[in-house]
């Protein structure tokens, strides 16, 4: 089923709390379908590019590449 007022072409991702020791982080995670993600698995830190204005750093996280990477 479309999202509520989304487009045609909405496709659902996956969005979780990152766990970075004393502070949580909600992030987009990608990588994966949004079904396959589950609590405790290991993610590394990707970063985008700032927004136009430069104001807004992205970022999001992927499954981690190596066991000593963690959430």
């Amino acid at each position: 089923k479309l999202p509520y007022l989304g487009p045609d072409d909405w496709e659902p991702f996956a969005v979780g709390y990152v766990d970075l020791g004393p502070l949580k982080v909600e992030s987009r995670l990608e990588g994966r379908a949004p079904d396959a993600w589950e609590v405790g698995t290991p993610v590394q830190l990707v970063p985008g590019a700032p927004t136009t204005d430069g104001d807004v750093w992205r970022y999001r996280f992927v499954p981690a590449q190596s066991s000593e990477v963690t959430s």
